[in-house]
């Protein structure tokens, strides 16, 4: 057993000292060398260093180029594609496991929000886009997306659509240069630092997109209408009596958006604070229909928690982030699965 750990170190230390430049020749020869030493097992030598690329910087694509040299194009490329997906699932479920209470206690909370929202309009691109990204990329968006608590289908499903071509590119290159190891691990070097930039060029055009968020709504009677722009900062499920109230007896959904980006753009709400609570959330409403369109709560200061009911197209929530106050959780509310679930609120 120590001798098989030695073995991998060799391999897995000389990948990593050579993160920031081309392998050498000897270097290129000894990785490929020493997997092959390891026989019937070299498949899963190669998956344990693509496993430690979460804590290592030992560049996933040129194991994958090394299966492609050890055992053809096909098979080099289910490998690859089999270890990118179980590392990333690993790094994912331990993050979102245990990681994610110290993170609130580091960052706070609004920034572990903003963090999710940026998930929810651009997290599967960002997994899809980065398999194959070097310096540590695609294992930082991994366990980002398991702190953002990224539904567990559309993780899996981002990982599959970018793990394949990546398996299926580098395994080809392994095979097609599979007599001069050096040639194709600095191709598999090479060609991930080329596409960097355009990757990230991608993302910041999505992440634009989602700033650009323009909502509008109004009152059941049409006597009130407002317009709310930016980036939303969160979506909750909110389980408390008062909201209770208010939705005839269901959980109430809401979007937390920016206020400077609020505004009424027809009528005068009106408000409603209870007197015999310390912290109350002012609870806006129409003076006609009663619709209960807007409500601002001390807790969450600078943040309009819009009603989704009241969006002119609700269906832009797509789902919520988060269930709240599930202390007041009543045995017919339905939690959607896969989603945070605190008893007041985070944090």
């Amino acid at each position: 057993m120590n001798g098989g750990l030695a073995r991998l170190a060799l391999v897995a230390l000389p990948l990593a000292s050579c993160a920031g430049r081309l392998p050498s020749v000897d270097e290129a020869n000894a990785a490929v060398l020493v997997l092959r030493g390891w026989g019937s097992w070299a498949w899963a030598a190669g998956l344990v260093l693509i496993w430690a690329d979460l804590l290592l910087p030992v560049p996933q694509t040129t194991i994958i180029s090394a299966f492609g040299m050890i055992y053809g194009f096909v098979a080099g490329a289910v490998l690859g594609t089999v270890g990118l997906v179980t590392g990333g699932l690993l790094g994912y479920a331990l993050v979102r496991s245990s990681a994610r209470p110290l993170v609130v206690r580091l960052t706070g909370e609004d920034a572990l929000r903003r963090m999710q929202g940026f998930f929810d309009r651009a997290g599967a691109w960002a997994v899809v886009l980065t398999r194959g990204l070097p310096y540590s990329v695609p294992e930082v968006l991994v366990l980002l997306a398991g702190l953002a608590h990224m539904p567990l289908r559309t993780f899996v499903a981002a990982m599959v659509l970018g793990s394949v071509p990546t398996g299926v590119v580098y395994a080809a290159i392994g095979a097609g240069w599979a007599d001069r190891p050096v040639l194709a691990l600095a191709a598999s070097y090479v060609l991930p630092i080329v596409t960097l930039p355009l990757v990230l060029g991608i993302l910041r055009r999505r992440q634009r997109k989602g700033d650009g968020m323009d909502l509008q709504g109004g009152c059941y009677c049409g006597a009130l209408r407002y317009r709310a722009t930016g980036d939303p900062i969160f979506k909750a499920q909110c389980h408390c009596r008062e909201c209770q109230y208010v939705s005839g007896g269901h959980p109430n959904v809401v979007m937390g958006m920016p206020e400077g980006g609020f505004a009424w753009t027809k009528g005068t709400a009106k408000a409603f604070r209870r007197k015999d609570l310390p912290s109350p959330a002012t609870r806006e409403f129409c003076p006609e229909c009663g619709t209960h369109v807007v409500a601002r709560a001390p807790s969450v200061p600078g943040v309009v928690l819009l009603k989704v009911g009241t969006f002119d197209d609700p269906g832009v929530f797509g789902a919520p982030q988060m269930a709240i106050f599930t202390c007041d959780k009543q045995s017919f509310h339905h939690v959607p699965e896969g989603i945070p679930v605190f008893e007041r609120t985070p944090g």
